[in-house]
């Protein structure tokens, strides 16, 4: 399953720059959080076999989260990017650091290209919320498909279908009292 993807956040960016730089403005924060992640530990255990020199170069910093999230995961984040351990992390913590994201850098979403300041902002931000999940670690349960949030829709649907089994309702009664006193 997609936690993340570039295209769903490419509107976002309004400055006239390249395609390559709406690319990395617009999936900076998958970068620093997957980059993070790795950092960390929650690269999947077993990456096929032509990954485990991408997630190295990860590790050892000799690409950045975003460069692997673009030539590795054709700019999507999905589950299978996490070991079991990242994917619960990333249910708790993902949403809540996306809806955080522009407190943590310091400025809005979606205007700087990937760099180290961020990135450095972003770690301190996610090595304390993993410590208190590390210390307290109740299940959150978090959709983390940004911007596909089915359970939202069916909800509306639902209250929607709701509205109008009421209307029908009342006006049925209406009915009936008025053909009562004609």
């Amino acid at each position: 399953m997609a936690i993340d993807r570039i295209d769903w956040h490419w509107d976002e960016v309004t400055d006239a720059v390249s395609d390559e730089e709406h690319w990395e403005k617009a999936g900076a924060h998958i970068g620093y959080y997957m980059e993070w992640a790795y950092k960390k530990g929650f690269a999947p255990n077993n990456p096929e076999e032509n990954d485990i020199e991408e997630y190295q170069k990860v590790l050892n910093s000799e690409v950045t989260g975003i460069e692997f999230l673009m030539n590795n995961c054709d700019c999507k984040f999905w589950d299978s990017d996490l070991n079991e351990e990242g994917q619960k992390f990333t249910s708790y913590a993902y949403d809540t650091y996306v809806n955080n994201l522009e407190s943590i850098l310091g400025h809005k979403m979606y205007i700087e290209k990937y760099n180290m300041q961020d990135f450095q902002k972003v770690s301190n931000y996610l090595d304390n919320v993993y410590e208190e999940y590390i210390k307290n670690p109740q299940p959150k349960v978090i959709n983390s498909q940004i911007n596909n949030r089915p359970s939202n829709v069916a909800n509306i649907l639902s209250l929607i279908l709701s509205i109008i089994t009421l209307i029908a309702i009342v006006g049925f009664i209406i009915y009936k009292i008025m053909d009562a006193f004609l």
